[in-house]
């Protein structure tokens, strides 16, 4: 899944007004209404925990891959990626940290349609995504496209082309107020929550997340499922990573941040990161791209981790 409006164009999902609110199967009003564990402004780091024993590999069936290649060849974006010509690095040791913490998320809606897109465990039962994954909105003024909300999200960690780990299926997730009050995508608040067993996060780990602004000095890396037509090797089953530049604040605005750091469908809610070594600080999540010039992502602010504490398990 990947996001695109105003200079951002969509490449995933189509969207509608019918529908802005959370849609997780436990949401009321209240739930919506974020507890201020966090003051806004400050700056706080979360920290992230390491896998809880040895986690079993599952593979695919032949049938199962075949749907899936047959489902890439019949909806996959025309448009190549959305960052620069140099090459992904595919991920290599994917059962380590931070890739063993990251997901692929099968979205499934409730109009029957299937996208997919990228998640990270960041807290006890906690998976954080965009939220444009979960309930998507217009692209723009003339989109008479149809909203899709989710309906079931089924997520594999540490996938890499027929094998994963820790899958699990869930049906309850949490956007923010101001996404579930907008009509047309906007990426300063591109960002939600999906809930699991937190038997799963203990198994995967979670990463580090920070409100920390970034700041032109900082490389970041994202790591996603990118998928491509026509491109075997982003075939949106194996995971990729790339590492660039923070650019600038997103229309002037401290809340999300232009980044050139490649990207496709698929890498929607892929976590952005500082690569210390021995941690992986998430700094934000992966919203939409430019062709040609990298993408954007939602800054990891207090709003985001009051959403993250709030919802922990």
């Amino acid at each position: 899944m990947m996001k695109k409006a105003t200079k951002i164009i969509s490449v995933l999902l189509s969207m509608s007004m019918l529908l802005s609110m959370s849609f997780s199967v436990s949401a009321t009003e209240d739930d919506n209404k974020l507890k201020a564990y966090y003051a806004e402004g400050e700056e706080v780091t979360t920290v992230g925990k390491e896998p809880e024993g040895e986690s079993e590999r599952y593979t695919f069936t032949e049938e199962e891959l075949q749907d899936m290649q047959r489902y890439y060849e019949e909806h996959a974006s025309e448009i190549a990626q959305y960052g620069h010509e140099r090459p992904w690095d595919r991920v290599s040791n994917i059962r380590t940290k931070p890739y063993k913490s990251i997901a692929h998320l099968t979205l499934r809606y409730t109009d029957g349609s299937i996208e997919y897109g990228t998640g990270a465990a960041v807290g006890d039962g906690v998976i954080l995504t965009a939220a444009h994954c979960v309930v998507d909105k217009k692209a723009n003024e003339n989109d008479t496209s149809k909203l899709k909300v989710l309906r079931k999200v089924d997520i594999k960690f540490a996938r890499d082309a027929t094998t994963y780990e820790n899958p699990t299926s869930s049906t309850e997730w949490y956007t923010s107020p101001e996404w579930d009050d907008l009509i047309i995508y906007d990426p300063h608040y591109d960002y939600a929550v999906i809930l699991v067993d937190p038997a799963i996060t203990r198994k995967t780990g979670t990463l580090s997340c920070s409100s920390v602004l970034p700041d032109s000095t900082e490389e970041f890396t994202m790591a996603g499922y990118p998928w491509e037509k026509g491109n075997a090797a982003y075939d949106g089953l194996k995971c990729y990573t790339d590492t660039g530049n923070f650019m600038k604040f997103y229309e002037g605005k401290k809340t999300s941040f232009e980044h050139d750091i490649n990207c496709a469908p698929g890498d929607s809610g892929a976590p952005v990161y500082r690569d210390y070594g021995d941690d992986w600080v998430v700094r934000g999540i992966h919203s939409g791209g430019f062709i040609g010039q990298g993408g954007v992502a939602k800054t990891i602010d207090s709003n985001v981790l009051n959403l993250i504490k709030k919802h922990e398990q």
